[in-house]
């Protein structure tokens, strides 16, 4: 499977980083994918999914910073078979009458707008504008999944430190997606 992921790169770099990334995590994403839905066969499809939008954003990946790469893809994979979850669980509970229209999707909340497969990749480069004090904090408390306390731990900070830059880091996050008008109520 990782020839057929290859042969999507254009350039040696890409195919050389992607390689390592397959190699070094690929039997992680496995398994969070698996804690999340249970079934081999849909865990692997998620983390195909994945791959596929690791490789439209292998720029935004820097392998070189273990912690940050892990958490990405983690969080990439996680979201991914949340979807597939949702997905299923409408299909299985929802007559096509109470379906909601497309209208009715468009007025979601600004978290779930950014939530979104697309929306959590705009999310992902918000975050990567960020100057290096916030930026941080939020890579580990959103793509990294770690609690506060954990980032306090890993960082060498007060956990009120943490959660203060969080803090601010979303005011930061919340104004520049209103300012892009990523999101509009």
């Amino acid at each position: 499977m990782l020839t057929c992921y290859l042969s999507l790169l254009e350039n040696e770099r890409d195919r050389d980083k992607l390689e390592y990334l397959y190699t070094a995590y690929y039997p992680l994403m496995i398994a969070v994918a698996m804690r999340q839905l249970h079934e081999l066969a849909a865990a692997q499809d998620v983390v195909h999914q994945s791959i596929l939008k690791i490789i439209r954003n292998l720029d935004h990946i820097n392998e070189k910073d273990p912690l940050a790469t892990e958490g990405y893809l983690c969080a990439t994979v996680r979201h991914l078979a949340i979807d597939v979850q949702r997905k299923e669980a409408r299909i299985e509970n929802a007559d096509m009458d109470e379906l909601p229209t497309a209208q009715e999707e468009a007025k979601a909340s600004p978290m779930e707008a950014v939530l979104s497969s697309d929306g959590y990749e705009y999310l992902l480069t918000c975050i990567d504008s960020l100057n290096d004090t916030y930026r941080t904090v939020c890579q580990l408390k959103y793509v990294g999944g770690l609690t506060e306390a954990e980032i306090a731990s890993l960082l060498d900070l007060p956990v009120k430190t943490v959660d203060s830059r969080i803090f601010r880091a979303r005011q930061i996050l919340q104004k520049k997606i209103r300012e892009d008008g990523y999101y509009e109520k």
